[in-house]
């Protein structure tokens, strides 16, 4: 207890302060999951284990806040300090040796950010909803003794609840305003809502919020920020300098709102009271039913002045905050109004809240009305919206045919007036070029039979020289079996030899033995036998060394042919290689060729189609001065000639491809029989 006591950092909350005894611990709650992360710690929601309510939970390790402790302090001492339906509600906090805990109230909607990334950008009656709402939140801020500024006022700290309601939350760079002069010059916030007197270091107060909420509404509209730069330093300098940029299609009444709120002049930048009255706003009936705040306007917009605040709820009944008794608020509301007496603050609410019970029942039926009505135009502006896009396809194929047949009727008109001599001069060029294509088509299929010859003579060569290889391979498998047997026989001899000494050595051993009873004669007889096995083990002696060296000139005969196999082969690579490339060379120069000749057919043919082209535009525009008019019966008979026009062509192109076809599959079939007759000698020759 006493470690726990010695380590706390932050003051009771209210609620600890009235009850001495009441204190929560980590072990009260159930964490149920991970809501989301931050820069300072993890968001839970968690459920109490008593009573079953569920809360959202911020987990701040004192770790990593440490060196912040007067900001996280007076973040803490706000948000206890702040009660409005569009902001976020501390209910209470705790602290343990490692963490921070604070309690607030569950936000399941998700973040603003997270909608926008989705649908990229908000039509324009849900961003102005979004936009009356942060701007209540805002206002609420402004207007405390002393003021109270965000300075971080972007999507990503907006909550969404399942209703659709904003929650403005994350007030680690909130701070307080004195109420005259520019008393605040932290650098804070994110980069793309960055005010210029912040950039500029020149210090800065609440209109910092109203830049921050230009930005918001731009990207809101158009999907991103108005700065937007990957890189910090050009951004910075395009906030500070550049003048915004709006699309065509952004309404007039939102440009110019957004242009008032992202003034450079901080001082000509309306205050908050301007922004909830502009015109935009009011021209946008809301969605849904929003709180109604009443804020008397300061005679000087920047003096900062806060005066009474009365909050009228047209989507709940209840008088107080969640977690607030009624004492409680009554306490609060007395110390706001600072006049009146806690009975008559008493009949006030009990009164008001009647009168919302009466109206509530009232609401429900008109809103129920009013989301008939809204089916119902919404089902009209979807058949109205369907018919519109039949009507514009009709007329776009209206205008097509039309087109179509005005072009048909001018090329038959055309075709009418060729002369019969200029088709006659064209027909001889083309035949021309026809005769000169087939010359030089003669001249390459020499050209290909020749390097046939030669590919043959080369793959006979080619042939004899796989002959000789495998002579050698056959006459050097046969020397390295011999040369293994020779081996063997070696091996087998020794091992004999071997034998033999060693019985001769145990008959010498056992004989030995017998000598010593042995006469002299006897004696001479056995020096005579040794002498003759000594002779005889030299002679095997010689023998094995003149099989060794026998054996070694055959292994060193073995390598010689190897060595000739592998150079063989390495010219054989050479020679195969020069022949494929210069088979290669040859194909790509024929290639080149008639690539060449088929891009000057292209181009011959682009020139006729351009000249015909002009002569069409040429005769358009005669037309159209002489209001030429459209005869239907002129343009079916154009359609019918220019169709038996289109099949002869067709008919003319598919019997030249079927010819060429026919002689393609004989050059193949050519090609075939000589592969199989080059491979059938190869055969022979092997």
């Amino acid at each position: 207890m006493t470690s726990r006591l010695q380590n706390k950092l932050l003051q009771d909350p209210p609620d600890a302060r009235k009850n001495p005894g009441k204190s929560y611990k980590r072990i009260d709650f159930e964490f149920l999951r991970k809501i989301g992360d931050g820069a300072y710690g993890q968001v839970w929601k968690v459920k109490h284990k008593k009573t079953s309510a569920l809360f959202a939970l911020k987990q701040v390790p004192k770790s990593k806040v440490v060196s912040i402790l007067q900001q996280f302090s007076r973040e803490v001492n706000i948000l206890y300090k702040l009660s409005h339906p569009h902001i976020i509600k501390l209910l209470t906090h705790f602290e343990d040796d490692k963490y921070f805990y604070l309690i607030m109230e569950l936000i399941e909607g998700g973040t603003l950010f997270h909608k926008l990334y989705r649908e990229k950008n908000l039509l324009e009656t849900t961003a102005a909803q979004y936009f009356r709402e942060v701007v209540l939140a805002v206002e609420y801020l402004h207007s405390q003794n002393p003021p109270i500024v965000h300075r971080d006022i972007k999507p990503e700290n907006i909550l969404l609840d399942r209703e659709g309601r904003i929650k403005l939350i994350d007030f680690g760079w909130a701070n307080y305003c004195e109420r005259q002069g520019r008393t605040r010059k932290t650098f804070c916030g994110t980069s793309e809502y960055m005010p210029p007197e912040i950039i500029g270091n020149i210090g800065h107060d609440i209109s910092a919020d109203i830049w921050c909420l230009g930005v918001l509404l731009y990207e809101m509209l158009v999907g991103t920020t108005p700065f937007k730069n990957s890189e910090r330093e050009e951004m910075s300098r395009m906030i500070v300098q550049d003048m915004i940029r709006f699309p065509q299609w952004l309404s007039p009444l939102s440009a110019d709102l957004i242009g008032l709120m992202l003034t450079k002049d901080y001082e000509r930048r309306p205050n908050i009271y301007e922004i909830k009255h502009h015109a935009w706003l009011k021209s946008i009936e809301p969605i849904r039913p929003t709180i109604v705040q009443h804020f008397e306007k300061p005679e000087v917009l920047n003096n900062f002045t806060t005066k009474e605040i009365e909050y009228k709820k047209d989507y709940t009944t209840e008088a107080t905050d969640s977690g607030e008794s009624e004492g409680e608020f009554e306490g609060k509301y007395a110390r706001k109004k600072g006049k009146k007496s806690l009975e008559e603050i008493r009949e006030n609410v009990l009164a008001e809240n009647a009168e919302t019970n009466r109206n509530k029942d009232k609401l429900e039926i008109i809103f129920a009305m009013m989301n008939m009505e809204k089916e119902k135009l919404t089902q009209l502006e979807e058949k109205i919206a369907k018919k519109r896009k039949e009507n514009s396809q009709l007329s776009n194929a209206h205008i097509e045919l039309c087109s179509k047949n005005f072009d048909a009727n001018l090329e038959v008109n055309r075709l009418e007036g060729v002369d019969i001599n200029e088709l006659a001069e064209r027909k001889k060029s083309m035949q021309r070029k026809m005769l000169e294509t087939g010359k030089e088509c003669k001249i390459y299929k020499l050209k290909l039979d020749e390097l046939r010859k030669k590919v043959n003579k080369e793959s006979v060569s080619i042939a004899n020289n796989e002959f000789i290889l495998q002579k050698l391979k056959i006459a050097f498998d046969q020397i390295t079996n011999a040369s293994k047997h020779e081996r063997n026989d070696k091996k087998s001899s020794e091992n004999e030899l071997k034998i033999n000494i060693e019985f001769l050595k145990q008959q010498l051993i056992e004989k030995t033995s017998v000598l010593s009873s042995f006469s002299p004669d006897e004696l001479l007889a056995a020096k005579d036998i040794s002498s003759f096995i000594k002779n005889r083990m030299n002679i095997i002696n010689d023998m094995a060394r003149e099989i060794s060296k026998k054996i070694e000139f055959a292994e060193e005969r073995a390598n010689d042919i190897e060595q000739m196999m592998q150079e063989l082969k390495i010219n054989y690579d050479m020679k195969k290689g020069e022949i494929c490339q210069n088979c290669q060379n040859c194909k790509d120069k024929i290639t080149k060729n008639q690539r060449i000749e088929k891009e000057a057919k292209r181009s011959s043919s682009r020139k006729r189609s351009e000249e015909t082209r002009k002569d069409l535009k040429f005769s358009l525009s005669e037309s159209k001065l002489l209001n030429f008019p459209i005869d239907h019966t002129h343009i079916e008979k154009a359609h019918e000639r220019i169709k038996v026009l289109f099949t002869q062509n067709l008919k003319s192109m598919i019997s030249r491809l079927e010819k060429i076809i026919v002689r393609k599959k004989k050059t193949h079939n050519e090609l075939q029989a000589e592969i199989l007759k080059n491979h059938e000698v190869i055969n022979c020759n092997l």
